[in-house]
């Protein structure tokens, strides 16, 4: 503790006089601990007699925002690669500071937007599984401790940095524009980190053909045109490895280049898909073609000195095309069988009662391929690891449930996973995060120990199954095997197996013994029928594993992709 114990009812006079709204801070904690602090703020008059409590900024009512950093270096990672200084922040804004290398940035809520908090964090350098938060973005019925508060881990006071607090400014625009459109920014923040490890990226065929089928309009184009090259010539501007869009008015560079040579834009003004990757060409479509595909093919053709284009067919080939259809349809119509249909599923089965149907119409609102079954999966699969270890039935069960969506690929199977994903996240419930699956029995323990609740999320799980069923995979096997007796232990404990600890020391001993009470592990699996079907047998289901999950398999086929809106999850779920 510091020897003088500074004049907090002073401090508190003076933020009530440019109207702030306080919260009263119990000595040793940065957490109020007053009922209803979120709508009650406290009179300044309340330090004059109780001078040893801290002081918290609430924001809400404060008509105040915050930039929390909580890692200084990764966040200046992430600013400079979106062009933003951090450093005339910092210079130009009032900050709280409790420990060197971090802050609160303060500034004035806009007028126009109602923000909400959000957080972006990076995997662990040295644990993938664990996260760390890079920073904050604090609005809302939140609260942020004001100097001259002791900070409960170091003994020391506060301090203010950068600009007096009386001339709290509002937020810089480029910050501003990460804020309202955090969806679209948050995925490339993520990729930011140094040590994430790069996904493999897979384009999705596209040929358009000339008349000698070994060669290629576009495919020659964009081998002689590398992307960087394309995005310049048409206005774009490069900073690092980005590049900033001329339609851009954020002034932060939303454009990444994979190693394919293809590009992804999160910018909303670009002409792009935003759910799919671009190359070259169709850089040099939209831009220099105004989108007229034939006219760009036949351009790109006289500039790569191609003989020809392609030849349309004839008229006579036509009809014979039409003759050979009508032919194929009698002769495949005759004993054709229909497959069942998903207007068949009773509409009591795609809806949820209560707040839970607020979170399955937040998935097919923001879905691109429309799937109402998973859409429910994921409101269950939530809702499961959300109450995991709080709540009961009064027939002795817990929420905890295994979940898995069964569907082709690039129908909408994913689209559970990224909505629960999006709400933990929203709700700053990220140590619900589990892993992506589990190599061993002591992989399973090991993820309970650290996180008693959670949810693993599995991605082809029929391959996850196939695997554990190959003979050399004793630790698969007995992964699956744990996660049945967590299933059915959410009431009781669950503990490993005996080792020999003759050699062991008392402290070696006491490390290798893990016992879980209450597990809680919610499980949603992901997989393609031809994947999933070959996998299981019989045994799978004699031995209670397949009675453990609810498997819904969609029958929709493909369909036409949509855009998905790009709204924040529901105020009542987050609540």
């Amino acid at each position: 503790m510091p020897d003088t114990v500074p004049n907090t009812h002073d401090f508190a006079k003076q933020y009530d006089a440019i109207g702030w709204s306080l919260v009263a801070i119990p000595a040793g904690s940065k957490a109020p601990q007053t009922f209803s602090w979120q709508t009650n703020p406290t009179p300044s008059s309340f330090w004059e007699s109780h001078p040893t409590h801290n002081i918290g900024l609430l924001h809400s009512k404060s008509n105040t925002v915050a930039l929390d950093i909580d890692h200084m270096l990764n966040t200046r990672t992430i600013f400079e690669a979106l062009n933003i200084d951090l450093d005339a922040i910092l210079a130009t804004a009032p900050r709280i500071v409790g420990r060197p290398e971090r802050g609160k940035v303060l500034f004035t809520a806009p007028e126009t937007f109602a923000l909400s908090t959000r957080k972006i964090s990076w995997p662990r350098e040295d644990d993938p599984r664990l996260r760390d938060v890079v920073f904050e973005l604090r609005a809302g019925s939140v609260q942020d401790v004001l100097p001259p508060s002791i900070h409960p881990d170091t003994g020391q006071p506060y301090t203010w940095a950068g600009v007096p607090f009386t001339d709290i400014g509002p937020i810089p625009p480029q910050l501003l524009t990460i804020w309202t459109e955090w969806d679209r920014f948050r995925p490339q923040m993520a990729d930011l980190c140094p040590w994430k490890r790069a996904e493999e990226f897979k384009p999705p065929p596209k040929r358009r053909r000339v008349e000698n089928r070994d060669s290629s309009v576009i495919e020659a184009y964009n081998a002689a045109n590398p992307m960087g090259d394309v995005l310049t010539r048409v206005g774009y501007k490069q900073f690092g490895n980005r590049w900033l869009s001329p339609s851009s008015s954020s002034n932060i560079p939303g454009v990444v280049i994979f190693d394919d040579g293809r590009a992804y834009s999160h910018h909303a003004s670009d002409p792009f898909d935003p759910a799919h990757a671009f190359d070259a060409f169709e850089v040099f479509c939209q831009y220099e073609h105004l989108g007229n595909v034939g006219g760009a093919v036949k351009a790109a053709a006289e500039a790569l000195s191609m003989d020809s284009l392609p030849v349309g067919p004839s008229d006579e080939d036509r009809a014979m095309m039409r003759h050979g259809a009508s032919v194929a349809a009698t002769i495949m119509g005759r004993g054709k069988v229909s497959g069942p249909k998903t207007s068949a599923i009773p509409s009591h089965l795609l809806t949820i009662p209560g707040v839970l149907n607020d979170v399955a119409t937040y998935s097919s609102k923001t879905s691109i391929k429309l799937q109402p079954q998973f859409d429910v999966q994921a409101a269950l699969a939530f809702g499961s690891v959300i109450m995991g270890r709080r709540y009961i039935t009064d027939s002795d069960n817990m929420s905890s449930l295994f979940f898995l969506n069964v569907a082709k690929t690039g129908t909408g199977k994913e689209q559970a996973n990224k909505v629960v994903s999006r709400l933990l996240d929203h709700c700053d419930l990220d140590h619900l995060r589990g892993p992506a699956g589990y190599t061993s029995e002591g992989g399973v323990l090991s993820a309970l120990k650290e996180a008693p609740c959670h949810i693993a999320t599995i991605d082809e799980f029929g391959n996850y199954l196939a695997a554990a069923g190959s003979s050399g995979s004793v630790n698969m096997r007995q992964s699956i095997s744990m996660m049945m007796e967590a299933f059915g232990r959410q009431t009781g404990t669950i503990s490993n197996r005996g080792y020999s600890t003759a050699a062991m020391n008392d402290a070696q001993r006491k490390a290798i013994k893990i016992k879980i009470s209450s597990p809680s592990m919610t499980v949603l699996g992901m997989t393609t029928p031809e994947t999933f079907y070959d996998a299981i047998g019989s045994k799978d289901a004699a031995s209670g594993l397949l009675n453990r999950f609810l498997i819904v398999e969609s029958l929709t086929g493909y369909q036409k992709s949509r855009k998905p809106a790009m709204i924040d999850p529901p105020a009542k779920v987050i609540a």
